[in-house]
């Protein structure tokens, strides 16, 4: 977020009154790093130049599968997701799937229980993990079941069985 005339206001505030009254205004933005600058007499333009140039290279990585998983324990551990109709919300694994947005395919025994203050806690907990400030990070959430035990084609009926006579 850059923030360019903030020095002409009235009340003159200083950048951390001006970021803690924006934070309080906008809470998303808790996460987005925020640069302020003045086009008329280049204060901050450089930094935020580079700083642009970081989060682009950002918006291109490509995390592998267990990093992510690492991550989504370390914070399931942390901070449990709460029953909802006496089952619990699980996450089984979870794979990155796009850039620009950051997206992941996240595979779990039940999209609907997922809350979204835990979605958000998650979404809070992979930004710190992988420094994604200020970036979109999308959760496809996905339903999968737990593996079933395997079964044989002798357990299996036919379609056209006939039930079997008794012995006379």
């Amino acid at each position: 977020l850059i923030v360019n005339k903030w020095d002409l206001m009235a009340e003159h505030p200083t950048q951390r009154q001006y970021t803690e009254a924006l934070y309080r205004t906008v809470p998303f933005y808790r996460d987005t790093p925020i640069h302020f600058v003045s086009a008329a007499s280049g204060y901050n333009v450089r930094r935020t130049i580079e700083a642009v140039g970081e989060m682009a290279t950002r918006l291109d990585l490509r995390l592998s599968t267990p990093a992510i998983n690492r991550a989504i324990v370390a914070a399931t551990e942390h901070h449990t997701h709460p029953m909802v109709g006496g089952r619990r919300f699980k996450i089984y694994y979870a794979t990155q799937v796009g850039n620009r947005p950051f997206k992941l395919a996240v595979f779990v025994n039940d999209p609907k229980r997922l809350q979204p203050v835990w979605r958000e806690y998650l979404i809070k907990q992979l930004r710190q993990k992988f420094d994604l400030g200020g970036m979109p990070i999308v959760l496809s959430l996905r339903a999968h079941r737990s593996p079933e035990p395997a079964t044989t084609r002798a357990d299996q009926p036919t379609r056209n069985a006939k039930p079997a006579r008794p012995p006379h």
